[in-house]
């Protein structure tokens, strides 16, 4: 930031993930090393006309766009959603159509070429699956005469948006996703956002 010396710390803010709360020291004037004004409200740079304006992309909305498109949604439903995100944060903006058609886009293209096939068999696929991504596993059964099969996934940041809006507050499931077409058919665990948006927190994947 032209030569800035300021030091601060961040602290993240676990219940509200979009939130970090920055900490400066006790200097009032935040100042280069030339001694000149380097950001906040007195540098001259950082305001008025010829400020430059960045849309902010926070996790919450980018893992959102991800689990929607994950699950199937249509593209345009993603990028609504999107939008929607992305104007909370930072208002209207005319950029915001435009980079949301490419970003949805190309994030759909990258899950359309990842691949979790790890092995040919099946059961040698979860297990390896299992092993390598034991952080975003919080259940698995393996199949048996007696018990069914069953895995739970989980990332960080939907046990974030579960504790967030799930803690003594409605949760859903949604469990037709693949029952006629996927060989393991997937539920969704889902929490309500302060919009009444659906947010995926949990996959469930069972298979009797």
């Amino acid at each position: 930031m032209r030569g800035c010396t300021c030091h601060f710390a961040v602290k993240r803010m676990y219940a509200r993930p979009s939130v970090a709360l920055l900490i400066y020291n006790n200097r009032r004037q935040h100042v280069n090393e030339s001694g000149s004004i380097c950001h906040g409200p007195l540098d001259r740079d950082a305001i008025g006309p010829g400020a430059k304006k960045f849309l902010y992309h926070c996790d919450e909305v980018n893992q959102t766009a991800m689990s929607m498109i994950y699950v199937g949604m249509p593209e345009e439903n993603v990028k609504q959603r999107y939008i929607e995100g992305i104007q909370r944060y930072c208002g209207p903006n005319p950029k915001v159509n435009s980079h949301a058609s490419q970003f949805v886009q190309k994030l759909g293209m990258i899950i359309q070429r990842s691949t979790h096939e790890l092995d040919l068999d099946d059961q040698a696929s979860i297990w390896l699956w299992v092993a390598r991504n034991n952080k975003m596993k919080f259940f698995y059964q393996d199949a048996s005469e007696n018990n069914a099969f069953i895995l739970g996934i989980q990332t960080e940041w939907q046990l974030q948006q579960m504790i967030r809006f799930g803690h003594q507050s409605l949760m859903a499931a949604h469990s037709t996703f693949g029952i006629k077409k996927l060989k393991y058919p997937v539920s969704t665990i889902l929490v309500f956002d302060s919009h009444q948006h659906a947010l995926p927190v949990a996959w469930v994947i069972i298979r009797e």
